[in-house]
C-alpha cells in the first residue's frame, strides 16, 4: 500500500508545478529522477496517464511521451522567476542532472536552451554570446543547474556515438 503512495508521479509533478507549489514540485521531480536512476535509465514504476493508443508495442513512443511531459513541467518550473532553490536542493539536482539531460534529449525539445534564455537579462536576446544574468543567488543556482545538464548531455551524446551505448 505504501508503495503506491510513494510511487513517483508525473501527474503529481505537473499538478504541483501548475499550482506553483515549488517545494512539492521539486520533491516530485526528485522522486521521478531517483526512480529513473534506480532503474538505470528505465521508466518503470513512474505513474503517468498514457493515451490508450500507446500500447506496450510502442515502447519508444511511451518514453518520448513521458519525457515530453516531464520536460514541459521542468521548463515551466525552472523558468519561473519565483522558484528559489537552496544550495542543498541544487546539489540534489546535480546528482540527477544526467537524467534531466536525457529527458530533454528524448523529448522534442532536444535540450534545455529555451530555459537558459529565460535567465538572460540582455535586451538583445539575439546575441547569444552576450549573456547577462541577474546578480542573485537563485538565478546563479538555476543557471548553473541548467548549464551542467547541457554539459552532461554533450558528454552522453559523445559516449553514445563513440561506444554505441543506449541512452535510455
Amino acid at each position: 500500500m505504501s508503495e503506491v503512495q510513494n510511487q513517483p508521479s508525473v501527474i503529481r509533478f505537473e499538478q504541483e508545478v501548475a499550482a506553483k507549489n515549488y517545494e512539492e514540485a521539486c520533491v516530485a521531480l526528485l522522486e521521478i529522477l531517483g526512480k529513473i536512476d534506480n532503474n538505470f535509465g528505465g521508466i518503470e514504476g513512474i505513474e503517468i496517464d498514457y493515451p490508450h493508443q500507446l500500447n506496450d508495442e510502442l515502447g519508444q513512443d511511451k518514453i518520448k511521451f513521458l519525457c515530453t511531459r516531464i520536460a514541459v513541467a521542468i521548463s515551466q518550473l525552472f523558468s519561473d522567476p519565483k522558484l528559489d532553490i537552496s544550495e542543498d536542493g541544487a546539489l540534489r539536482f546535480f546528482t540527477f542532472q544526467r537524467w534531466i539531460s536525457m529527458i530533454f534529449a528524448s523529448s522534442p525539445f532536444l535540450n534545455a536552451d529555451h530555459v537558459l534564455q529565460t535567465y538572460n537579462r540582455n535586451p538583445d536576446k539575439a546575441n547569444l554570446s552576450d549573456f547577462h544574468l541577474d546578480n542573485t543567488r537563485s538565478s546563479l543556482i538555476k543557471f548553473r543547474s541548467r548549464v551542467m545538464c547541457i554539459a552532461l548531455f554533450c558528454t552522453a551524446i559523445t559516449t553514445f556515438y563513440w561506444y554505441g551505448t543506449s541512452i535510455f
